[in-house]
């Protein structure tokens, strides 16, 4: 840009007599000037100049003539690199096929190892200490009071009409209108209708509190003839149980694992980490063997002000810690269980945990429909169960392969197929006789299906990073399947 004046370009003077004639401009204005001519030299040689001539040239250096840039056309550095190709592809180098290219990436260790470590504690809901977690509650709920805003939904689900009513607690001096809600909702969810229930009850922080505190020290059971009031632990399977469990061990992570949530000691170390949660299932995955066994002695030792212990027949790891820990991963085992999932110790795809149905038949996972309206049932099951894998994690083109989202949708649809064959044994109906029904149910799963991953990639990823679209076929007739 030296020696360069930005008003030998006429496209950056304003338009009109009076911007023509004027010889001095303010500050603000050359510097505004002298940026768009800076942006505009920037694109013509980053994205038009350099892209033209990658096009129709190969640019490069040679030994003989040192920094000198030479460009050939790409028909002659072709023609001139066919005789060294020749004599390398057939006698340096030996010819392989895509498969085995595949298999030695495959093996291929890329960036340092991965150290995984899965705890479960012990007796979760059973051993939560119930003033402490009142003490969790009291700081959680801090208005003082709250609106519930209540609206129903309804949708087409699987088939079936499904009505929802929604209770939102918000905080009173927030409360926005409904239409505003509405349009927020929309924005993630498809195929919906909202309805306002208009009346918005008020309730109070000591109501609430005073309410929670009802349901976790007041469950009472009778057992034979007498009754007994639970003193420690909350009630497994109410209604606020996992949420309540949720908060509970969510305090325990904020005060007592701060080391192990992307501390400034393992930046500094180059250590990457993530540690994970589901209700009281903790996954830990780390580049540094040192933070892995920080965090499986610290989860052996157990957190007694919490009544928090692991379940140490339930831990696994996929490295040898010592005798305390005897699961550990096989030589030869490529992917590490987490509540239904298995994720690759390499390269951390994902995809759906199967073991479950080892050594079951799968139609003991069945429950037959032999009421008035059984064929409205089986659709509704086979609907159902085609949607039951499509979630984010499966489909996502940032976190698996292709091969692996395809894979991930075969065993999807492998899965419904010999559930659906089961079904129609045990249901006893013909199948050649009811060809044209199955083979539309085939269609609607395979649609559903399709459509059910674009609308939870929607609801989960609004913003549409993931890249994954689940393609359909042409839809041919039975007789040509």
């Amino acid at each position: 840009m030296q020696g360069f004046s930005t008003s030998a370009c006429d496209w950056l003077i304003p338009p009109g007599a009076p911007a023509l004639q004027q010889s001095r401009v303010s500050v603000s204005d050359a510097l505004k000037r002298r940026e768009l001519l800076e942006e505009f030299v920037f694109w013509y040689f980053d994205s038009f100049v350099s892209s033209l001539l990658k096009t129709n040239f190969y640019i490069t250096e040679t030994s003989a003539f040192r920094n000198r840039v030479l460009y050939f056309r790409h028909d002659d550095w072709e023609a001139m690199c066919a005789p060294l190709i020749g004599r390398l592809a057939t006698g340096t180098f030996m010819k392989m096929t895509e498969e085995e290219v595949k298999e030695v990436l495959r093996q291929r260790t890329l960036g340092p190892p991965l150290y995984f470590v899965k705890v479960d504690v012990q007796a979760c809901f059973d051993t939560i200490e119930q003033t402490k977690l009142l003490e969790i509650l009291r700081e959680l709920i801090s208005e003082d009071r709250y609106m519930t805003h209540k609206y129903g939904q309804v949708q087409a689900d699987t088939g079936r009409i499904k009505r929802q009513f929604v209770k939102k607690a918000i905080p009173d001096d927030d409360h926005p209108h409904f239409l505003t809600y509405a349009a927020e909702l929309a924005g993630v969810l498809r195929n919906i209708i909202f309805v306002d229930q208009v009346v918005y009850p008020y309730s109070t922080k000591q109501k609430i509190l005073a309410l929670l505190e009802e349901h976790i020290t007041e469950n009472i059971v009778k057992i034979g003839a007498h009754y007994y009031r639970q003193t420690i632990g909350i009630a497994q399977g109410s209604i606020l149980s996992a949420i309540l469990c949720s908060f509970f061990y969510g305090d325990l992570e904020r005060k007592k694992f701060k080391k192990f949530k992307d501390d400034l000691e393992s930046v500094c170390l180059g250590a990457l980490l993530v540690l994970l949660r589901l209700i009281d299932d903790y996954l830990f995955i780390t580049t540094s063997r040192k933070r892995a066994f920080e965090f499986l002695k610290m989860m052996n030792e157990g957190h007694p002000e919490y009544g928090c212990f692991i379940s140490k027949e339930k831990t696994l790891a996929n490295f040898d810690f010592d005798d305390q820990v005897s699961n550990v991963t096989g030589p030869k085992q490529e992917r590490f269980p987490w509540c239904g999932h298995m994720i690759h110790m390499k390269d951390l795809s994902v995809t759906a945990d199967y073991s479950r149905y080892n050594g079951t038949t799968l139609r003991d996972t069945l429950t037959i429909d032999r009421g008035r309206h059984p064929g409205v049932t089986f659709t509704h099951k086979m609907l159902w169960l085609a949607r039951s894998k499509c979630v984010p994690i499966y489909s996502d083109s940032a976190l698996n392969t292709t091969d692996v989202i395809y894979l991930n949708v075969y065993q999807n649809f492998l899965l419904c197929a010999m559930k659906m064959h089961g079904y129609l044994s045990d249901w006893g109906r013909k199948s050649r006789r009811n060809s044209p029904f199955i083979y539309g149910m085939f269609i609607q799963s395979r649609a559903f299906s399709g459509g059910s991953h674009h609308h939870t990639r929607n609801r989960h990823n609004p913003e549409g990073d993931t890249q994954f679209v689940l393609g359909t076929a042409k839809q041919d007739g039975p007789d040509d399947a």
